[in-house]
């Protein structure tokens, strides 16, 4: 009860999604979270019993160093977590309805980020708590075990491969040829990159597709942008080959910090009008 004015307090000044998404992590866990720049030091029961044994017992030197470790960890791992928490808060949308949390997705959503300390990689959990509070079912538990154990190198590199997909239809992928490939290799993103990015199952370079126009005039979209390509008539339209993203690379392209990139798009267009005598416009 002594802590009811400080929850007024620290919920007064959020947006109404944040406060559901905190009633409902509190409802799902039974912890209250703060989101606020000014923390409690953090207490788990066990921690306040162990506190208790040792003001009233003389514990062994083993013991304490033990207790002063497991204090050390919870504390930031709580710390790990709210800070995640508190950044989804900020994440929700104003039209965010919130949903009920699953209970089984909670638990092994905390139990995968408490140990994430680097703030890159606490906005990535953020954006999946945000995602998931908002649309359920959004984030699968296998793709909270990926996103575990991807560094943050490797979120960069994937992140960077998705500045050069296309979204065809409902499709997103990367449109290649000879020279786009060149530009990634002369724009720090090798072949080897995209061996990386199969390696860890975001794409499948095994199953490269191609991008059949058939007719006179397609449109394609990248970055919100629209591209008309036009063919004269009677000249065989082009087959492109592409690379696609899997399923957990499908859920985690949101996740990434990516922005379009205007010399991929200039030499895939340039080739493209070489190759196969294409006239390609922006759509207004």
């Amino acid at each position: 009860m002594p802590e009811s004015g400080l929850i007024v307090k620290d919920l007064a000044g959020l947006s109404e999604p944040a406060c559901k998404l905190i009633d409902a992590l509190r409802a799902t866990t039974g912890v209250l979270f703060e989101p606020t720049r000014i923390r409690r030091k953090a207490k788990a029961d066990a921690d306040a019993a162990i506190v208790e044994s040792k003001a009233n017992l003389q514990i062994k030197e083993l013991e304490r160093r033990a207790f002063d470790r497991i204090k050390s960890r919870e504390s930031r791992r709580q710390q790990n977590i709210e800070n995640i928490v508190e950044d989804a808060t900020r994440q929700l949308p104003p039209e965010s309805k919130g949903q009920n949390l699953d209970e089984d997705w909670v638990s092994d959503f905390m139990n995968h980020c408490q140990d994430i300390s680097d703030e890159q990689m606490q906005q990535v959990w953020a954006r999946i708590l945000a995602g998931e509070f908002s649309s359920p079912g959004k984030y699968s538990l296998r793709t909270l075990n990926f996103v575990k154990l991807l560094s943050k190198s490797d979120a960069e590199v994937f992140g960077r491969f998705c500045s050069f997909l296309w979204l065809i239809g409902s499709e997103l992928a990367y449109l290649k040829t000879q020279k786009t490939d060149e530009f990634l290799t002369s724009h720090g993103f090798p072949y080897s990159g995209c061996l990386h990015l199969q390696s860890l199952g975001l794409i499948n370079m095994e199953m490269t597709l191609a991008i059949s126009f058939t007719e006179p005039k397609e449109v394609i979209n990248y970055y919100g942008r629209q591209y008309l390509f036009e063919f004269p008539e009677g000249t065989p339209k082009p087959s492109i080959s592409c690379i696609c993203l899997t399923s957990i690379g499908k859920e985690l392209i949101n996740l990434c910090s990516t922005k379009p990139d205007p010399g991929y798009v200039a030499i895939f267009i340039e080739s493209l009008k070489a190759e196969n005598n294409v006239s390609v416009s922006l759509c207004q």
